[in-house]
């Protein structure tokens, strides 16, 4: 009889409590940005961070609210000859 094999599909992986701490690279890696761009946010006072000892770390919630606060609308309109363009507001 061959092997058969568990054809499922993977579970979900678990929500990320919304107290979790986040280390630099994770919230690098959340918001598509270099660590030393978070490091350079942080020294501008930009990132809501918690320090513990001597290291940084970031409330998973406050990174979650901080993205919702700095989104940019953008506004899709068309231009003549049918092109679209976006128009992002600052």
């Amino acid at each position: 009889m061959p092997h058969q094999t568990d054809r499922r599909s993977p579970e979900p992986p678990a929500a990320v409590p919304d107290d979790r701490l986040l280390k630099v690279a994770e919230v690098g890696q959340l918001l598509g940005y270099s660590r030393a761009t978070i490091y350079r946010l942080i020294d501008l006072g930009e990132l809501p961070v918690v320090r513990v000892g001597g290291t940084v770390r970031f409330r998973y919630r406050s990174i979650l609210q901080w993205m919702a606060e700095h989104e940019t609308p953008v506004t899709l309109s068309h231009r003549p000859g049918g092109i679209l363009r976006a128009d992002m507001t600052y």
